[in-house]
């Protein structure tokens, strides 16, 4: 683990500890930060996919840290909010187009028929033409409702098997899907004078969990400041490691550093106690599947009350803006980004620190966080992050350890969100709504 940063490094944690009051130095601590990173990132919680065992582990610490900080269960009594995950692995299929064989590398499917038995008569048949968009078809087809088995032309071998890979691993739902299926074949076949298709999809039921707890306001009790992190990882890779090489994805920049953020958070702000608006402190499960874990959580609050949304995602390394430097996405659809650096010079002596806009508008992070499910409701909801995105080299991958991160330039980031964030927290200051933006495209297979 890295103990001390390069001497940049820690000539800014020294600053930013000099300019910030003495109260904020005390509430978020090196100690503090160090331990949520290696309890939330480490092995035992087995890179913490959201449908496995490790994430139990994780799940837990948060709950008992908010605890422990004197905070409130947001969801009744409780810390956790459950809701159920529906998966549908697909079997092995076989299909035979003309009485010949389709092989499995040309093959795949989606779908939640449990068990698929269809001759000619039974299944509608469609084609992807050479000339096709595919990409465009295929989403005509999953919004529709009905099985088809679909013949794609070898012109899009390369799409075809992106599609095949990324699907491989089966779809995911909040809601219990129609019992139909999609069957794609590469096959150029003229004319179809028979067919058999069999196979189907495992379904599983996962139960996830939100991990919450509130500091109610006094005078503005009804009102709520959210601060997030996705608690959730994409979990390990193989079955064992018994020839040395490493299979956990720990996610310790990605998202681990983000749950810290909200604990040390909780703490500050438990201890400072005078807030004057509720703060909601929230780790979100199954980011990685698709936000599932935010969009769930949307559909159950008065997206009104939610006055403004501090996502934090990947905080652990230095900015290209310098060490210590942030960033946050879709500064341009709120003016939440201009708050934050007006209040900047109360509590930072550098002139030159400030928040800038996301330097990666073609990645869409604004979309590809939890950020985004509030937003899509209307509420002031960005992430805040320092990570080069673009040169990350342990971006979803088992590198992505604890000791690759900037623990010291980590903890300055959270102590000025701490202070930045207070003019809102305390009614003083309030962000202007997002447009509402229509809710995502559901697909009737993934």
């Amino acid at each position: 683990m890295k103990n001390s940063l390069h001497s940049t490094v820690g000539a800014i944690a020294l600053i930013l500890a000099q300019c910030l009051p003495k109260a904020a130095a005390e509430a978020i601590s090196l100690e503090s930060v160090t331990a949520d990173v290696l309890a939330v990132a480490g092995d035992q919680t087995l890179g913490r996919s959201a449908d496995g065992t490790g994430i139990k582990i994780a799940e837990k610490y948060i709950a008992d840290e908010l605890k422990a900080a004197g905070l409130q269960p947001f969801f009744g009594d409780s810390y956790f909010q459950t809701f159920t995950l529906y998966q549908y692995q697909p079997k092995p299929f076989t299909v035979y187009i003309n009485e010949k064989p389709v092989a499995a590398e040309k093959l795949f499917a989606v779908g939640s028929a449990s068990a698929i038995d269809w001759q000619l008569d039974d299944v509608n048949i469609t084609r992807i033409k050479a000339d096709d968009d595919f990409r465009a078809r295929i989403s005509e087809l999953n919004g529709q409702s009905e099985s088809h088995l679909v013949l794609v032309d070898k012109a899009h071998q390369q799409i075809f098997s992106g599609f095949a890979n990324y699907l491989k691993g089966g779809s995911k739902s909040l809601t219990k899907q129609n019992g139909k299926a999609l069957v794609f074949a590469l096959n150029d076949a003229q004319s179809v004078d028979s067919a058999s298709i069999k196979g189907g999809f495992e379904q599983r039921k996962v139960a996830l969990k939100n991990v919450a707890a509130v500091l109610k306001g006094k005078s503005l009790a009804d009102e709520y400041v959210v601060f997030s992190a996705h608690h959730d990882h994409i979990g390990t890779h193989g079955l064992s490691n018994e020839d040395g090489a490493d299979i956990i994805y720990n996610g310790a920049n990605d998202d681990a550093s983000g749950v810290s953020a909200v604990l040390n958070l909780a703490r500050h702000y438990s201890v400072k106690s005078n807030n004057q608006r509720s703060i909601l402190f929230i780790t979100f499960t199954a980011e990685e599947m698709g936000l599932l874990g935010s969009e769930y959580f949307g559909t159950t609050i008065d997206a009104a009350q939610m006055i403004s949304m501090f996502n934090i995602e990947m905080i652990g390394k230095a900015s290209a803006f310098g060490p210590g430097k942030m960033w946050m996405t879709g500064m341009d659809r709120s003016n939440l980004g201009t708050l934050i650096n007006e209040n900047l010079p109360q509590y930072l002596k550098d002139e030159n620190y400030r928040i800038e806009a996301d330097p990666y508008p073609d990645f869409q992070l604004f979309y590809r966080s939890d950020n985004a499910s509030l937003a899509r409701l209307g509420v002031p909801a960005h992430s805040i992050s320092s990570t080069q995105i673009s040169k990350d080299q342990d971006y979803h991958q088992v590198s992505d350890e604890v000791s690759t991160l900037d623990l010291e330039q980590m903890t300055e980031i959270i102590k000025v969100l701490a202070h930045v964030s207070e003019p809102i927290i305390n009614g003083k200051q309030t962000p202007e709504r997002i447009q509402p933006m229509p809710a995502r495209t559901k697909g009737n297979f993934f």
